[in-house]
């Protein structure tokens, strides 16, 4: 009876183990969403298309980008229509891994109007599976948006004067933030590469972040 009783023992445990290990490899060997997609580009520059709603690249985008870069970088953005209004998103991966670097930034811009926009840039390290949150800076266009008659303030008085004049929280700009991080880079990835799966906590749980957004310099 006793060497019975011991059997059944060892097939539950036996049974309990094989109930286990199919989530424990989901969701604790899994990676993070970021990390799959520094590993997909790595693969292959044309894994940037499994984003949803992405400008896709061509041959001649690529080899114009690495051309232009000195085989430094390639970088996309989502399209006006996939975003929600106000918003600009643009991704750019590094080509060659250098130690202490960002592998991918995200740079997302909010238009407080057609002439006043805030910059939240994250950028994302592999080596240590870190999201970095950089501080935010206002961009006033003097003219039609034209990158080359602007100004780019960094000081945390004139950042806050802007916030205020627009009525922009704190809380505003972390939503913000989320929206471009979550809702948009995140969320397009699992649903462009698994069946327009929505993303769920396991997905991002064991990425590392740091925040510095209202670190402004001195």
């Amino acid at each position: 009876m006793k060497v019975i009783k011991k059997r059944y023992i060892v097939i539950i445990v036996i049974l309990i183990l094989l109930l286990l290990i199919p989530p424990f490899k989901i969701f604790v060997l899994k990676d993070s969403v970021m990390e799959e997609i520094y590993r997909s580009v790595k693969r292959s520059y044309y894994n940037i298309n499994n984003f949803e709603g992405i400008d896709k690249l061509d041959y001649e985008n690529v080899e114009r980008m690495l051309w232009v870069s000195n085989n430094n970088f390639l970088f996309t953005q989502f399209e006006e229509d996939y975003l929600n209004e106000g918003f600009e998103i643009e991704l750019t991966f590094l080509v060659e891994d250098m130690l202490n670097q960002w592998n991918i930034n995200i740079q997302g811009l909010y238009y407080f109007s057609e002439g006043v926009v805030v910059n939240m840039n994250m950028q994302y390290n592999h080596t240590t599976e870190t999201m970095i949150y950089n501080p935010i800076f206002i961009i006033v266009y003097e003219d039609d948006s034209d990158l080359f008659n602007s100004t780019a303030y960094y000081d945390e008085a004139t950042i806050y004067k802007y916030l205020d004049e627009y009525n922009i929280t704190k809380e505003d700009i972390k939503n913000y933030q989320h929206y471009i991080l979550y809702d948009v880079v995140y969320q397009s990835w699992v649903s462009g590469t698994d069946n327009g799966r929505k993303l769920n906590k396991w997905d991002y749980y064991n990425i590392k972040e740091v925040d510095n957004t209202f670190n402004f310099e001195e």
